[in-house]
């Protein structure tokens, strides 16, 4: 049972990102508690603490050796790292703070497109998976270009409409990536070299599945791969939604504060 693979040592925490994300957060509650007017219990802090629980849960606990049983569950932890927490994060820091950036928004949000369906190519991902310091190296400019291109979506000072034109801009530029596997399941299935390669190669060997007892015995390759996509393009769907509406309350947070 999946209670004792937590238990049983199989899936680890990682200590050691655990550390640095209290640092950050220590750091982040002295910028707050010294720097602005927010309090501990107010929008803000909350949703930049609740994004750092996030990340963590996503990439440093037990559920981050999960995400390697199936494509799917590997699709849903990519998905949450870039549609999910950089936006929860964005929106948690305050307003003066929150323009750094190095590249204009359009072309980070291009740039981010292609690199992770780069990623999913089986002859690129065994390439980065060779060494590991190139794959996280990839993954670090990753999520760099995620939340450049989530940054007009985040900014307060950005009218409705333009935020609402590059979300569904960036909704049209990410939808190849999640028909690629969409369609390539339908296609051709378990047949199909590229998702049978890249499963191969994402996923921890079909031998182990039995040995975890996580995933049940119908387990159906062709579906997982299908709904790779669909996770996809609901979460990044999800990420959308979330920030406008929470952009929307910690905007009028803001307009309350300024009228008192």
């Amino acid at each position: 049972m999946l209670f004792d693979v937590l238990l049983g040592g199989q899936l680890v925490w990682n200590l050691t990102l655990l550390v640095v994300i209290l640092c950050v957060a220590f750091i982040y509650a002295f910028f707050i508690r010294y720097y602005t007017n927010l309090k501990m219990y107010h929008r803000q802090p909350f949703l930049f603490f609740s994004s750092l629980i996030l990340f963590y849960l996503t990439t440093g606990s037990p559920f981050a050796a999960l995400s390697h049983l199936t494509f799917s569950s590997h699709m849903v932890q990519m998905s949450i790292l870039f549609f999910i927490f950089p936006p929860l994060f964005l929106l948690g820091i305050p307003i003066k703070i929150a323009h750094l950036g190095l590249m204009k928004p359009k072309p980070a949000l291009y740039a981010f497109a292609v690199l992770f369906l780069l990623y999913h190519f089986p002859v690129i991902l065994t390439f980065l998976l060779k060494n590991s310091y190139y794959q996280k190296g990839y993954l670090v400019i990753l999520m760099l270009l995620a939340f450049l291109m989530w940054r007009p979506i985040t900014e307060q000072e950005s009218p409705v409409k333009e935020k609402k034109r590059f979300a569904f801009l960036s909704g049209i530029v990410l939808l190849p990536a999640c028909l690629l596997f969409i369609i390539s399941a339908i296609a051709g299935g378990m047949n199909s070299p590229y998702l049978t390669e890249l499963t191969a190669t994402l996923c921890i060997a079909p031998s182990d599945f039995h040995e975890l007892q996580i995933l049940p015995p119908a387990y159906n390759q062709k579906w997982d791969q299908m709904m790779a996509g669909f996770f996809m393009l609901g979460l990044h769907k999800l990420g959308i939604m979330l920030t406008f509406r929470l952009g929307e309350r910690v905007q009028q947070r803001e307009l309350e504060k300024d009228n008192s």
